[in-house]
């Protein structure tokens, strides 16, 4: 991925309280000086754009003039993540797990760029290789996961970026968040007082 971010000067924008419809024909209009397309199905309310810097800052510009529009800001990445950009690390990454043997999964899964659950290994091993150059439908998969009767959520990793937005999701969700020992202890003892009778 940062092979194919060199290449060209690229770029990712959060665009928060516009309509997916109206973004979309932005993005649409944008194509003329760049590629550009959403590459994040978030939550609702907020949809990122990823592409060449100068589409993605058409696209930036379009929004901040719209009615219904909250904030538009560029994400300080170094690539243009989820976008067809990315073709040439999805070859790559293709040509390193082409050939691995993937089992069926023992736990439920839920693929980020349908949104659905999968269980067949082939399919699992499709849908890793073209995440790369395909939308997240993070919103979408959260949801699928709490039809399934999931209620509980824990995010590994710096920040609570997730939480807020499984949250945003899932009102009655809880979703704990763990970076450190303290807040793994603390997880614990959360998930320990509301998931055991």
């Amino acid at each position: 991925m940062a092979e194919a971010s060199g290449r060209q000067d690229c770029a990712m924008a959060a665009i928060l309280g516009l309509d997916e419809n109206i973004l979309k024909g932005f993005c649409e209009d944008a194509q003329s000086v760049g590629v550009v397309q959403i590459a994040n199905y978030n939550c609702p309310g907020q949809l990122i754009v990823s592409g060449d810097a100068a589409a993605v800052e058409q696209v930036v510009e379009s929004a901040k003039g719209e009615i219904g529009s909250k904030r538009c800001r560029r994400l300080p990445v170094s690539g243009a993540f989820h976008s067809s950009l990315m073709e040439p690390a999805r070859i790559q990454l293709r040509s390193v797990i082409g050939d691995f043997n993937f089992g069926t999964p023992e736990t439920e899964l839920v693929a980020n760029l349908t949104g659905n659950f999968v269980s067949a290994p082939e399919e699992i091993r499709e849908l890793l290789i073209n995440q790369v150059v395909a939308a997240v439908q993070w919103e979408k998969s959260i949801r699928v996961i709490g039809d399934a009767g999931v209620s509980h959520f824990v995010e590994i990793g710096p920040g609570n970026l997730l939480c807020g937005m499984v949250r945003r999701i899932l009102g009655d969700a809880i979703c704990e968040s763990v970076e450190n020992v303290g807040t793994l202890e603390k997880t614990i003892k959360s998930l320990n007082t509301n998931l055991v009778p």
